[in-house]
């Protein structure tokens, strides 16, 4: 869950995600984005103690309970971990085809190139499977990280109760 009106636009939850996900601190490559916010008047320039008042949102999976990307995947490579609570991609499955990205209504699925080393400009790049947020097996490194407290985990099964009651 998240509290934007604590987030300061820090980025960390970004570089945490992408170290654990790929072991590189590359924002580009996080499961988790934040985005500075369009909205009229909003003071972007961050002082202590501004909590918030410089507009930022976060893109992340919500987890949905049924899922579009994985109702879509026309190989099934998203599949629902009920250890983890979390929907997961299958890479070795995955075809990239990015079916899965275009119904996410919160923009949470990408699908791209990476290079296959990360050594510079001209490096050979292949395409990759897709990539969203899986909660870190369980232990989302964004959540640990984050010295607001703007994000936190909740429990599924209190997600899903309060979805029900919307």
């Amino acid at each position: 869950m998240l509290n934007e009106g604590l987030c300061t636009g820090c980025r960390l939850c970004e570089l945490a995600c992408s170290l654990f996900n790929t072991g590189i601190m590359r924002p580009s490559s996080s499961r988790i984005r934040v985005r500075t916010s369009r909205r009229e008047g909003c003071d972007r320039r961050r002082t202590p103690g501004s909590h918030g008042k410089g507009g930022f949102s976060i893109t992340v999976c919500a987890q949905c309970e049924n899922a579009p990307c994985a109702v879509v995947c026309p190989v099934h490579a998203i599949r629902w971990n009920p250890m983890r609570c979390a929907w997961e991609v299958r890479k070795a499955s995955c075809l990239g085809c990015a079916t899965c990205q275009l119904v996410c209504p919160l923009g949470a699925v990408r699908v791209g190139e990476e290079s296959e080393n990360h050594s510079g400009p001209g490096v050979a790049v292949k395409p990759v499977a897709a990539s969203k947020c899986e909660l870190c097996d369980g232990r989302p490194r964004c959540v640990e990280i984050c010295p607001t407290g703007a994000l936190s985990v909740q429990e599924i099964h209190a997600l899903l109760f309060s979805r029900r009651r919307e």
